[in-house]
């Protein structure tokens, strides 16, 4: 088995080589432990974009800085994009309802955070546009402050990194180059029985996804494995659709899907992909290209942001997923 890693938010100024590691060795060990495999039959890459999507992170929003402080100052930032307001305000929303059962204030750091945010990016004016989006994120970080504090900058950085990635054409372009090169040169060593994989975590999987449904291969991808996935909402899957005119969210290359989250991960806020969500077009169509994807919605991370991809890596089921289902 030949696999393809697709690492997702914020991993700019880490070592590509460590961070490959990070991804193996979980993975391996897991398999080892869950009598799985040995780890002699398993090879793989890890594309990486982090440094090249930051340096369009940077130039979208002014939000992260260099010391990965989450806010600039007002004279360094410029205007909110509309992808970043839309997007947020779809992760709002769907916060929001989960908001009212677990009710509870967002903590006084939270709403300082969000109001510099965008009064930062207005150069220190306000409006009734950037009051409704603050109301939107302070939904969204209310639902994280409630359920696991300590992930309020995977939030607000995953908004950041998918809004770049979505609102510039060459943050796009530049991202899917890079794992092109790595995904063509893993197609070319396989032998003729051997399974392709790909295994994508976080904005990732949106990478996996957008790749898949562009990107002609000579090879169908075995087993393609989402974790922590964002692709269950709206304002993500309807922009990947708009990308190429598409009808259906299920890449033609795909032969089988397994999509993992744990409940309190809050990139994976609408956690199962299905017929009744991103698929609802797919399903009125032929027979044949009726598909559905295998959901795990009960993962247990234990990374102190229940988002971290060693979390995934290390649960028993993830990995007999990728070892036995290819």
């Amino acid at each position: 088995m030949r696999a393809v890693l697709i690492h997702g938010r914020a991993q700019e100024g880490k070592d590509p080589k460590r961070l490959f590691a990070e991804w193996s060795d979980a993975l391996l060990a897991t398999a080892a432990r869950s009598g799985v495999s040995d780890g002699h039959a398993f090879s793989a890459v890890l594309p990486y974009y982090g440094d090249a999507l930051a340096s369009f992170v940077s130039k979208d929003s002014g939000v992260r800085s260099d010391t990965d402080q989450l806010y600039r100052s007002a004279r360094s930032s410029p205007p909110v994009s509309n992808v970043y307001s839309d997007i947020a305000a779809d992760f709002g929303s769907v916060a929001e309802q989960r908001a009212r059962a677990t009710g509870g204030p967002v903590s006084s750091a939270a709403e300082r955070a969000v109001d510099a945010n965008f009064r930062g990016r207005q150069g220190g004016r306000s409006s009734v546009n950037d009051e409704f989006r603050k109301e939107k994120l302070n939904a969204f970080l209310r639902v994280v402050d409630s359920v696991v504090p300590a992930a309020t900058d995977v939030a607000m950085s995953f908004l950041e990194d998918v809004s770049a990635y979505f609102g510039q054409p060459d943050a796009r372009k530049t991202v899917l180059s890079i794992v092109d090169e790595q995904v063509r040169q893993t197609v070319g060593r396989l032998s003729p029985s051997e399974p392709l994989v790909i295994v994508a975590h976080s904005l990732g999987s949106v990478v996996a996804h957008d790749y898949l449904s562009t990107h002609g291969l000579s090879r169908p991808v075995s087993l393609l494995v989402t974790l922590g996935s964002p692709l269950g909402m709206r304002s993500i899957y309807k922009r990947l659709l708009a990308f190429e005119g598409r009808h259906s969210m299920w890449p033609s290359a795909v032969k089988r899907w397994v999509n993992a989250s744990d409940p309190a991960d809050v990139v994976a806020l609408v956690p199962a992909l299905g017929r009744l969500s991103l698929f609802s077009s797919s399903a009125e169509r032929g027979e044949s290209e009726r598909c559905d994807v295998l959901n795990l919605v009960d993962i247990e991370n234990k990374t102190p942001n229940r988002h971290g991809i060693t979390g995934y890596l290390s649960d028993a089921c993830i990995a007999r997923a990728i070892f036995t289902l290819a």
